[in-house]
């Protein structure tokens, strides 16, 4: 194969040693043949190194073929299988997981990778040994590929969960011999995802949750889901705005869900802690706005919005103290998130 390709090339050079003592030199058609000739030579090295591949051994090499399969897949695991994210890959995992309620009792398919996902998958990481991470590192996705080659059907038993997998040590390759403990790779934190967003604030009414999405510049948005769940949540802000699940997750608190007055469940009681706690950041909240208003009307700015905002802000906080002094410490809890969202809105009509 060597001699052949090598004599075209030769060839090719006489062409153009012929062309060049037969008449006037023309570079342009020298290079142009050239370049002609040298993708020839790489599409017939491509060709002979394919001809070489299917006359191999399929035990050629220290790692069988199925290893190197379950390796790519192990590869595609750790980059797809991503916590915030949602996809066809992060379904199947969660379709293996719910085949055993002692790991995911939860065992909804959705596709996306959220709190219920982690704790399923911290779950599978304790039952074999591994380090509870809630992550898929490199060796929870050699965990989880060795049960999808058992499986390509996906047709799981139900026990399927109990032992690890026949392949699993196809997965490893040529560690199994001498496995060595790999780290696992950890959630990224939030404060390092790039997100558009500055707040996302959820009220529960008649049953629905309502959301506010408040975006860095002072826009908002309008979303409602029908699910208090938090991965229901995520889904809809995402449908409705377009941003990636991971910039929703970034900003989105879940412990802001507050019922409305008119709509509060029996069962949904704060005790003095919740009022009071809400009471401070409520404080902060004012402080902040009213140091804000003095800068921007320092500056030259139209600060009578915010200025009024402020005012409502402060009026709800004092009949939250009124409240929380009386000992109610529902309502006291709710005027105080009132006076907090009120004292947000003040800043954001700065920055309008």
């Amino acid at each position: 194969m060597k001699l052949f390709i090598g004599g075209i090339f030769a060839l090719g050079l006489l062409s153009v040693a012929s062309v060049t003592h037969a008449q006037s030199v023309d570079y342009a058609a020298i290079t142009l043949r050239m370049q002609t000739i040298i993708a020839e030579m790489q599409a017939l090295q491509k060709e002979f190194a394919g001809l070489q591949a299917s006359v191999l051994p399929s035990n050629a090499g220290s790692t069988p073929s199925y290893g190197i399969v379950l390796g790519a897949m192990t590869t595609d695991l750790q980059k797809t299988v991503v916590y915030g994210e949602t996809n066809d890959t992060i379904g199947k995992v969660q379709k293996l997981l719910a085949t055993d309620p002692m790991i995911y009792p939860d065992g909804t398919v959705s596709g996306f990778f959220g709190p219920k996902t982690e704790e399923a998958l911290k779950a599978l990481q304790s039952r074999f040994g591994m380090k509870q991470a809630g992550v898929v590192g490199p060796e929870t996705a050699a965990l989880l590929s060795g049960y999808f080659a058992a499986h390509p059907d996906e047709k799981y038993p139900t026990d399927v969960l109990k032992s690890r997998p026949k392949t699993q040590g196809a997965v490893l390759g040529a560690n199994t011999s001498t496995p060595q403990p790999t780290p696992e790779a950890t959630t990224p934190s939030p404060s390092s995802v790039n997100t558009p967003l500055e707040a996302i604030y959820l009220t529960k009414d008649s049953g629905e949750i309502v959301i506010r999405v408040v975006y860095k510049d002072g826009k908002g948005v309008g979303v409602v889901s029908d699910s208090a769940d938090e991965d229901d949540i995520i889904k809809a802000i995402t449908k409705k705005t377009g941003l990636t699940s991971a910039q929703v997750t970034a900003v989105l608190d879940m412990s802001d869900l507050k019922p409305s007055r008119n709509d509060r469940d029996d069962d949904e009681d704060y005790d003095e802690d919740d009022a009071d706690d809400a009471l401070t950041d409520a404080e902060e909240a004012i402080d902040e706005a009213r140091d804000e208003i003095e800068e921007a009307d320092d500056d030259g700015y139209d600060v009578d919005e915010a200025e009024e905002l402020l005012e409502e802000a402060e009026d709800e906080f004092d009949d939250a103290e009124e409240a929380f002094d009386d000992e109610d410490y529902e309502d006291a809890y709710d005027l105080a998130k009132e006076a907090r969202s009120l004292a947000k809105d003040a800043v954001r009509a700065i920055e309008d």
